[in-house]
Order: C-alpha cells, then structure tokens, then sequence
C-alpha cells in the first residue's frame, strides 16, 4: 500500500503540468504553419499563424485538381480564454462559427469537441513528425476521416 501511495505522490506533479501546459497555445504550436494534403481528386490547405500569445488565426481551403475551383472555405481560429482553449470553425453552411473545446491535450495531440454538434464532433490534430501532421475528423458512431498533411513552409508567429 506504502508503494502505492509513493506511485500516486509521483504521478500528481506530471499530471498537473500537462494539464497546465494545456491552457496555452503553447501547448500545440507546433500546429503553425502551412499544411497540404493532396488525395487522388482534391488538395486540401491548412494555414495557422500566431496573432498573439491567446490567439492563432487559420484557414483551410479544398482544391478540386480537375477545375482548380475552390470547393470548400473554412476560417479557422484557435482561441485561449478563461483557462480553456476552443477551436472555432466558421463555414459558409452556418452562420455563427461552430466551437469545439479542446479536451485533450499532450506533447503531439490535440483533441477538440463539440457534442451537440452534427459533424464533425470531434477534430483531432496529431503531429507525426515535425513536418508532418494526421486530422481525424468524426462524430459518434462514424469513423469520419483522415487528412494526413506535410508541411508547406515555415511556422509565422507574432
């Protein structure tokens, strides 16, 4: 029982950085940049840039290779405030940006979700290596997709 409770003792310090650590855009900026994931019929863009310590304005942007029309325009912003951090997605579909809480965070992870939404209901970012990041995208009882992105150029920041 002694052994336990000395296990426990150690895990708390650990557990209560990455928990801290994930109240920051600190936590995941290794997400700025400029990303590209190009599939058999489309080229899918993901951009971040670091505007202030709290706040990283994106965009993603799908490509139809045939025509090189834009098929989809997203506005992307991840936001720090009162100890949480939220991703907000604002597409043409809706008229308010649709918000996700991040709700996981680790050295390369980033869960965001949003429960009441339709789809997605989860977005996860997760960094493969440094130049080379997977987006999961699915909601409850859908598998959703994957967008497996390289990086296109050097992270910005403020």
């Amino acid at each position: 029982m002694k052994k336990l409770a000395v296990f426990i003792l150690l895990l708390l310090p650990h557990t209560a950085a990455n928990a801290a650590s994930c109240s920051t855009l600190d936590a995941i900026n290794w997400l700025l940049g400029q990303w590209q994931y190009t599939s058999s019929a489309m080229r899918f863009d993901e951009t971040w840039t670091a505007i202030s310590a709290d706040t990283y304005e994106g965009s993603g942007t799908t490509t139809v290779l045939n025509s090189g029309e834009i098929n989809n325009y997203e506005a992307l912003r991840l936001v720090a405030m009162a100890n949480d951090i939220y991703y907000l997605a604002k597409v043409k579909s809706n008229t308010l940006p649709i918000a996700f809480k991040l709700t996981q965070c680790a050295e390369n992870i980033a869960v965001f979700e949003n429960p009441q939404h339709d789809f997605p209901q989860k977005i996860v970012y997760r960094l493969i290596t440094p130049d080379r990041i997977n987006v999961s995208v699915s909601a409850i009882g859908n598998d959703g997709f994957i967008l497996r992105y390289q990086r296109n150029g050097e992270p910005e920041t403020y």
